[in-house]
């Protein structure tokens, strides 16, 4: 299974069907463990139905392209942008 193929079409939402009811029986422990096992393609499609998931997490997103679109933001590094992540789910888990 190719990465274009998970994140469009059919793929993906057989992956997508898949992760919710696994996710629901496991300890998060467990869930890290599985994540670190995946395939870079199945990360690829986790993070999307994650991020999906979440609307607050897609219009920061959308907003960030919109910025670097118009010019009105430049693209940091990516680890920089991992803790930046990081951070943002943080607060959006304490809210």
């Amino acid at each position: 299974m190719s990465s274009r193929n998970l994140r469009h079409g059919e793929d993906r939402e057989k992956v997508r069907r898949g992760i919710k009811p696994i996710l629901l029986t496991m300890s998060l422990a467990e869930i890290q463990e599985a994540i670190e096992k995946l395939a870079p393609e199945e990360r690829a499609a986790l993070r999307e139905w994650l991020d999906e998931s979440d609307p607050d997490i897609m219009a920061v997103i959308r907003e960030r392209v919109r910025q670097i679109r118009a010019g009105e933001a430049t693209l940091i590094d990516g680890s920089q942008v991992q803790e930046e992540m990081r951070q943002l789910a943080r607060q959006i888990a304490n809210q």
